[in-house]
């Protein structure tokens, strides 16, 4: 299986590459009143709204100080299109997923519960992402607010 890797505060995550529609610089964002501090706001994509999560607070890092650098990962989910903050592009990765692990103690809880699994590569921990789990709790967090 194939995945689209991507860097938050030098740490590598990944999700399925067949979760990915795109990968795109940081575009203009629309700000959205009383949303949630992870929303960083809606951006137009070829007519459609996306969704822009800064997946940094979302996973509960330092925010970043070039924010305007930011790459966005558009993925399609269940609500419709989604933009992931990120740092930065990696590679695609071509694992087993057999080969994954789970999240290891070491990984805030935080972080943990929107994890599918591990990888250990030769260049360290790749943590994959459970993009349905973050937007579920996102939308949990929405509507209890």
């Amino acid at each position: 299986m194939q995945y689209c890797t991507f860097y938050l505060d030098n740490k590598h995550f990944g999700i399925p590459m067949l979760e990915v529609q795109e990968v795109m610089l940081q575009q203009a964002l629309t700000p959205v009143p009383l949303a949630s501090g992870v929303i960083r706001g809606l951006m137009n994509l070829r007519g459609s709204i996306v969704v822009s999560i800064d997946m940094r607070r979302r996973l509960g890092l330092a925010p970043t100080e070039k924010e305007e650098d930011s790459i966005q990962v558009i993925t399609q989910g269940p609500l419709g299109l989604v933009g992931w903050m990120v740092d930065q592009m990696g590679e695609v990765a071509d694992l087993d997923p057999a080969d994954g692990e789970t999240p290891p103690g070491t990984v805030a809880a935080s972080s943990r519960e929107l994890m599918k699994s591990v990888f250990q590569l030769e260049s360290g921990l790749l943590m994959v992402l459970d993009g349905e789990r973050i937007l579920e709790m996102e939308q949990e967090r929405t509507e209890s607010a």
